[in-house]
């Protein structure tokens, strides 16, 4: 039976947090690279980075309204 959002740990909340902040850079550097040696169709990482900042800021929101 699957975990509901209620039931999640502090930890498991800073992972998911960790995993999204560690990501950002990554995807940057690869839309980046790509683009720098001409693969244009490398600009399609774009919206997976606003995706993932857009997840971040409601995982940073979520743990605070839990801790506080």
């Amino acid at each position: 039976m699957p975990q509901d959002e209620s039931s999640r740990g502090p930890i498991s909340q800073w992972i998911g947090i960790i995993v999204r902040v560690l990501l950002v850079p990554w995807i940057t550097f690869i839309t980046v690279f790509l683009c720098i040696k001409g693969y244009w169709w490398g600009l399609v990482f774009i919206p997976f980075i606003g995706l993932d900042l857009w997840l971040l800021r409601n995982l940073v929101l979520y743990s605070r309204t839990q801790s506080g």
